[in-house]
């Protein structure tokens, strides 16, 4: 049995989400704009701000970065295309693993949002390097929302899939 320990904590205020939060709200959203965030699990100082969110266990990966690209695609109707790409470097020993994990990631159906007009998932490994890049369209007013939408998909992703 696992017990699973209630959290009291506003999870907007725990990382990601915070740093997320506070990188966003200072971006202005054009019609090109992006924001970029690095998660180093191996950094002491970097995982201490993480220890009321989630875990980043550093067996696997040697540092996580976080990027999300916002394109204007019609400004008549303010949609929006985002692209959000999680990419991590992986201890070369573990490469096998992370072919099978990847391929398991594309493979899968994910139910996001209803925010979200259509996405597309697209993994790819090159080198030490693993991506995983959702390609998805949007209002320009659900782009926050959406944003943390995928964010969590990461968190979840990790989550279940190691």
């Amino acid at each position: 049995m696992i017990i699973i320990e209630k959290n009291t904590e506003k999870i907007l205020e725990t990382q990601p989400y915070e740093m997320f939060l506070r990188k966003f709200e200072a971006l202005q959203i054009g019609t090109s704009s992006s924001l970029h965030m690095q998660i180093e699990p191996t950094n002491k100082e970097c995982l201490e701000e993480f220890k009321c969110g989630f875990t980043v266990d550093p067996c696997y990966a040697k540092r996580y970065m976080l990027d999300f690209q916002y394109n204007s695609i019609s400004e008549e109707n303010d949609r929006y295309s985002l692209v959000h790409c999680l990419a991590f470097e992986f201890k070369t020993e573990f490469r096998d693993m992370m072919y099978d994990t990847i391929s398991a990631i594309q493979k899968r159906h994910y139910y996001l949002s209803s925010l979200i007009e259509e996405y597309n998932i697209n993994c790819t490994i090159d080198g030490d390097l693993a991506m995983i890049k959702w390609y998805t369209n949007c209002l320009k007013s659900d782009i926050k929302e959406v944003s943390l939408t995928l964010l969590g998909a990461d968190i979840a992703l990790f989550a279940r899939g190691f």
